[in-house]
Order: C-alpha cells, then structure tokens, then sequence
C-alpha cells in the first residue's frame, strides 16, 4: 500500500445504497427460490423467487416460508436479516465476507455450505 498514505477513494458515481444481484449468480445457481424477503420495491430484479417483500411489507416481520434468497440491506441490521435466515434455515445469503461481524461467525457455524466468490461481484446498481 505504498503511496496510499492521506489517500482518498474517488467519490462515487453512484448515490444509491441499493445494489441488486446481476443474473448470472441465479444462472449460475440454477435453483428457483420461494422468498425474496428484502426485494426492492421500484426495481424488477432477476430474483427466481415466488414471493418478494420489500422495505413496505416490512420482510423481518413477515412469516418465511420454503427456500430463501437472501441479498440483505447493508448496515446496522444486516445482522437482523442473517439471524432471521438462521433461523429459518432454508436459504442463501449472498453477504460481504465480514469475519469479524458476530452475525459473520454465526452464520458460518450454522451454514451447511459456504461459497466464496473470487474478486468482487459487478452488482447492479440502484435508483
């Protein structure tokens, strides 16, 4: 990291916080999902799920049922969402590899399988 020093990241050209799984992960998985629990309310995603709640149907406080997709809002609650699909589990979670979140450790001791993806995922950005 030589020359990083008092260095700042370019700002961002894009002001959104919402981020949306791109296709191929779906593609890839081949599985259709029975939840999308934390769904955007003004975007149409490639989500294979039957059901999608969004920031209006409030999707923690709602029953879960079946196979879940999980892309969960970044920040404070992240561990909300994690534990909520801890609990229910049946589903996958496509999370930031955070190994010192407590939410992180528990995740990865109740997961039956865990996937790394090398590099970074090009998501599909927000409104």
């Amino acid at each position: 990291m030589t020359g990083m020093i008092g260095a700042r990241a370019a700002p961002p050209k894009h002001k959104s916080v919402e981020w949306y799984t791109p296709a191929w992960i779906f593609d890839r998985l081949g599985l259709q999902f029975d939840l999308d629990p934390s769904s955007p309310h003004d975007y149409v995603t490639a989500v294979p799920a039957k059901t999608k709640y969004t920031i209006f149907d409030d999707g923690l406080s709602k029953q879960w049922t079946g196979r879940v997709w999980m892309n969960p809002p970044y920040g404070p609650d992240t561990g909300f969402w994690m534990r909520r699909l801890i609990a229910h589990g049946d589903g996958i979670a496509l999370v930031f590899s955070r190994t010192d979140a407590e939410w992180f450790q528990e995740a990865m001791a109740s997961a039956s399988a865990t996937l790394l993806i090398k590099g970074r995922i090009a998501f599909v950005p927000g409104h």
